[in-house]
């Protein structure tokens, strides 16, 4: 009997081990073990103004240079009352990946009160301002946007009319040519995120 127990007591043993090896190879097939990680691209957001990058509080080092009409009584690149001429400032958004809206707001120039904006352009369309200020949404998704690039222009003039509106007189402004180099004006572009 004993030889017996000890027989039935083997057997037990390797089917055991026959049932944990049937177990182990089985499990073996259905697992694997893979490493990876959780994330996402990071949505570019790399605006240029007149090919400057531009940040927030960032000035532009380069000036926005006026273009003024050929005149043949006033010399080439030169404001004087009657002048017309224009700036472009040019809107390139090839680097971002996200919707969002542009709010330009051109101030009056406090030194020449006569210098204003007469028209406005966006990609060679005339549009309306409200106080000198420009808005608009660009949607980066638009498949007829194909340059990723607004161009802006704006129309000014100096305005010696005085039946028409204008608050200078001749002395007035001949004192702003003797006193002045350069005429400035502050342009303000506000870049807001769609989300």
């Amino acid at each position: 009997m004993k030889t017996r127990k000890k027989l039935l007591l083997l057997l037990a043993f390797i089917s055991l081990f026959i049932c944990l090896y049937q177990v182990t190879s089985t499990y073996a097939k259905y697992f694997t073990k893979t490493t990876s990680s959780i994330g996402s691209n990071i949505k570019k957001w790399n605006i240029k103004v007149n090919g400057e990058s531009i940040k927030n509080g960032y000035k532009l080092t380069n000036p926005i240079t006026a273009y003024f009409e050929p005149n043949e009584n006033i010399a080439d690149n030169q404001i004087a009352p009657t002048r017309e001429g224009y700036f472009i400032i040019n809107l390139d958004y090839n680097d971002v990946d996200l919707s969002f809206q542009y709010e330009l707001t051109i101030e009056d120039n406090e030194i020449v009160n006569d210098i204003s904006i007469f028209k406005l352009e966006v990609d060679g369309i005339e549009i309306s301002t409200n106080n000198n200020t420009i808005s608009n949404t660009v949607n980066i998704n638009d498949p007829n946007d194909t340059t990723k690039s607004k161009e802006i222009k704006v129309y000014i003039k100096w305005n010696d009319d005085e039946n028409n509106g204008a608050q200078m007189n001749n002395e007035q402004d001949t004192s702003i040519a003797t006193n002045y180099d350069t005429i400035d004006f502050n342009i303000g572009i506000k870049l807001t995120q769609l989300t």
